[in-house]
């Protein structure tokens, strides 16, 4: 057995695709360059982890997060599928070992601490980095505001010891061996590198972030596969299409699809409309809107003429590597953050999809598609867009590297340096 072959890679997260999809990507490479590579995530991906070398097992029995007027538990959120994620772990050497992961409250962060194992964090966007200098939306307007940093802090501070979820942590921490904690956001000593799925020019680096995050870039793996036949003659006959997407996180489409629908038809400009909620249907003329489950974004938006979104991270950056302009529309978690970006980089404008009107929304893609600024801007990011998988690849190499030489449980420097700089905040 090679040395590469001995060590175990465990990838572990949960949520929309959007959160599964970099870790499935990263597996892969690694997988290719002869390591060990499971992925612990939703069930659903099991086909794609095959094609990718990579052995997945469900931990959550569900392909995305929740479903609209679903009640929603702690444990939904933190350490999801920790049965599972335990049973997992509990039979992999920690000296043999590296845990991928995306958050502090990813159920393998439980394990790790408790065994030793070391683990690399990946922040997927900017908004999950925490900053007092230059804070994520919406939290930036708040420290822009009275009383400012201070108000920012007291907020991150009421987070942090919110004793609902400050005691579902320590119950759990105190079950697997582990002191309590006043904050839960703590110091932990098993984190070796923490990696930002993102360039600096899509955020640039705050000063207080942890002192060992390195930006490696987008994760913009080559696209796979064809697109559907029904895409590529609607395309054909067509033209370039506006793409409207809600993500694989809304089931609720019915309105945004009659906006999408009602917006081609005063354009007289042909649209495809992406759910896996939306069932293929069939459209006749230039200005028809085609509905389809799924399309690979890396093979459907270079056909396109601009896309209209949830401004998930992962949609946002294969948009900006089309080269197309965006129309970004927020409903939560990290995409109002990701939207400002996006209008900061000159690429996309706003919009609110509850109160956004078919009126309003062709005034906004006539005035996307008709300028030349926002064209020019536009291509000049896609000639910067690169993929970062190879390079978090290459950081995680490293880590397994110094791991082989290093004591069990020796903690390095980058592993103690984040813990401090986060308990600061």
């Amino acid at each position: 057995m090679s040395a590469r072959e001995h060590m175990r890679l465990i990838f572990e997260g949960t949520g929309s695709r959007g959160d599964v999809a970099p870790l499935l990507e990263l597996a892969g490479v690694l997988a290719q360059r002869g390591y060990c590579c499971r992925l612990l995530a939703n069930s659903g991906y099991e086909q794609e982890a095959r094609e990718r070398g990579v052995e997945l097992t469900a931990t959550v029995e569900r392909q995305t997060a929740f479903r609209k007027g679903e009640a929603v538990s702690f444990s939904d959120y933190l350490y999801p599928g920790l049965p599972a994620v335990q049973r997992c772990l509990a039979d992999v050497g920690a000296s043999s070992t590296v845990c991928i992961n995306t958050t502090r409250l990813s159920a393998s962060n439980l394990i790790c601490e408790q065994r030793g194992i070391d683990t690399v964090r990946l922040h997927l966007s900017p908004f999950v980095l925490r900053s007092l200098v230059s804070p994520p939306w919406p939290y930036r307007a708040r420290a822009e505001g009275p009383p400012g940093r201070e108000g920012l802090r007291r907020l991150y501070h009421a987070i942090d010891t919110d004793q609902r979820v400050l005691g579902f942590l320590n119950q759990q921490r105190r079950e697997h061996g582990l002191c309590a904690v006043q904050s839960a956001w703590h110091a932990e000593p098993h984190l070796r590198r923490q990696l930002a799925m993102f360039p600096s020019w899509f955020c640039e680096p705050a000063a207080d972030w942890p002192v060992d995050l390195e930006l490696v870039g987008f994760p913009l793996p080559a696209a796979r596969g064809a697109l559907p036949p029904a895409v590529l003659d609607f395309v054909a006959r067509h033209g370039r299409p506006i793409v409207f997407t809600t993500g694989t996180f809304v089931d609720d489409t019915d309105s945004f699809v009659a906006l999408a629908r009602a917006c081609c038809e005063q354009l007289g400009r042909p649209g495809i409309f992406l759910s896996k909620h939306r069932a293929q249907l069939s459209c006749a003329g230039p200005s028809g809107l085609l509905e389809i489950p799924f399309a690979e974004l890396g093979l459907l938006l270079p056909r396109a003429a601009l896309i209209v979104h949830h401004a998930g991270v992962g949609t946002s950056a294969r948009a900006l590597q089309a080269g197309i302009p965006q129309i970004a529309c927020p409903t939560g978690f990290d995409q109002f953050d990701n939207a400002q970006r996006l209008r900061q980089l000159g690429v996309a404008c706003i919009a609110d999809r509850r109160l956004l009107s078919a009126a309003d929304l062709c005034a906004a893609i006539e005035s996307l598609l008709g300028s030349k600024l926002v064209a020019e801007r536009s291509l000049a990011l896609a000639a910067q867009s690169r993929d970062g998988l190879e390079r978090a690849a290459d950081v995680i190499e490293a880590v397994v590297q110094s791991r082989r030489v290093a004591s069990p449980g020796r903690s390095s420097a980058a592993g103690s340096g984040a813990g401090i700089v986060s308990a600061e905040l």
